[in-house]
């Protein structure tokens, strides 16, 4: 059963109790994985894209940061930070975001492209898209699939030429990570992990949420 989670709770929580109510307990609890899990269930075809995209960023953001990663704590490298980690390691994300920046620049990344067109715009950005060597702009759209194939991106270029994304599996993805998360806390207690949790908590002000 999910913990009832307010405001003023979260003053005095540990960070394996924010963990288990606020993200994910390891089995079906946990606000930010039921959330998803309902909407699902719903098939909320835009919704779901939406909390995940929002729960990329901000748990990006009680990560250690990327060694890489010069931008350090911009909203781009918060998330960048969750989806990095998330596709190894293979890095399929990493790779498709590289080739949406080699082909439309800095500013069509993975990040401007599906975080903030789902957030801002509802749907994917619309996006250049080379078709029979011109360039083209095509209309995005938040793709609903159960799968895209095994060992196939989450999000990436249908045939048509559109962006979408499969929700589904980059929910599959997500909660993996989550997994992997709840051994570096719970576990392995790392310190490294367990400071950059209590760190990205922290208010504007400095003062600690805990």
């Amino acid at each position: 059963m999910n913990k009832t989670i307010n405001q003023e709770p979260c003053l005095n929580m540990s960070v394996e109790d924010f963990f288990d109510g606020v993200i994910y307990d390891g089995i079906e609890g946990g606000i930010i994985y039921a959330d998803l899990v309902k909407g699902i269930d719903a098939e909320a075809k835009y919704l779901v894209p939406l909390g995940l995209m929002c729960g990329t960023e901000f748990l990006g953001k009680l990560m250690p940061i990327l060694s890489d990663h010069t931008d350090r704590d911009s909203c781009r490298d918060r998330f960048m930070r969750f989806l990095c980690r998330m596709d190894r390691p293979s890095f399929r994300y990493r790779l498709f975001n590289d080739m949406l920046i080699s082909l439309f620049g800095k500013k069509n990344d993975i990040y401007s492209v599906f975080r903030c067109g789902i957030v801002h715009e509802y749907f994917v950005k619309p996006a250049l898209l080379m078709t029979d060597g011109r360039t083209e702009l095509k209309l995005g759209s938040v793709i609903a699939r159960d799968t895209v194939g095994e060992g196939s991106i989450a999000i990436g270029q249908l045939k048509d030429g559109r962006l979408g994304m499969a929700y589904k599996d980059y929910f599959e993805d997500f909660v993996e990570l989550l997994n992997f998360w709840r051994e570096k806390i719970f576990k392995e207690k790392d310190k490294v992990w367990l400071k950059a949790f209590k760190d990205g908590l922290k208010s504007n002000d400095g003062d600690s949420i805990y």
